[in-house]
């Protein structure tokens, strides 16, 4: 058991090396979790990554010149970046909930800790059982986030969008 727990933080930490963006990877800078826009901003990603049939999502870093870097002002501490805690953003704003496992992950060349939250693929569509703060400006009530083109989270657009989601 021990032996698969190390094999798993291995496999998160080579995200690390050369993080990029995909529909299955989404890169994050430092969320306030404490801060209702910024739990809002990262439900809206966790529900369209399991909508699209799971995947992760890197905390830490943001692009610049189209590469991912360290993220500035790193926290003094992760304690907020927490399984509980993170699963219980999910059931704030998920219908169905879902269980989504959180590691703190150590860069294999700089020994930085990053949170990796990894998310299942749902089994059925997950909506949003309510909108975030400011009117449900980052994310909507009663809405389906997949990952588009870009990558983005967002809900879909299209005829085409919609059966490949619901396909």
């Amino acid at each position: 058991m021990v032996t698969a727990a190390y094999d798993v933080i291995e496999r998160l930490s080579d995200f690390l090396i050369e993080p990029q963006e995909s529909h299955e990877v989404e890169m994050k800078r430092w969320l306030n979790l404490s801060d209702s826009e910024h739990k809002a901003n990262l439900a809206k990603a966790i529900l369209a990554i399991a909508n699209h049939g799971g995947g992760i999502i890197i905390i830490g870093f943001e692009e610049k010149e189209s590469v991912y870097v360290p993220s500035e002002p790193r926290p003094l501490d992760l304690n907020l970046y927490n399984q509980d805690y993170i699963n219980g953003i999910i059931a704030h704003y998920a219908e169905p909930e879902f269980h989504c496992e959180v590691r703190i992950v150590k860069h294999p060349t700089s020994g930085v800790l990053y949170p990796v939250i990894r998310i299942p693929g749902g089994s059925v569509p997950i909506r949003t059982k309510r909108g975030g703060p400011e009117n449900g400006k980052t994310i909507s009530n009663n809405t389906y986030y997949i990952r588009r083109p870009g990558p983005a989270s967002e809900p879909p657009k299209s005829a085409q969008e919609w059966d490949s989601f619901l396909g």
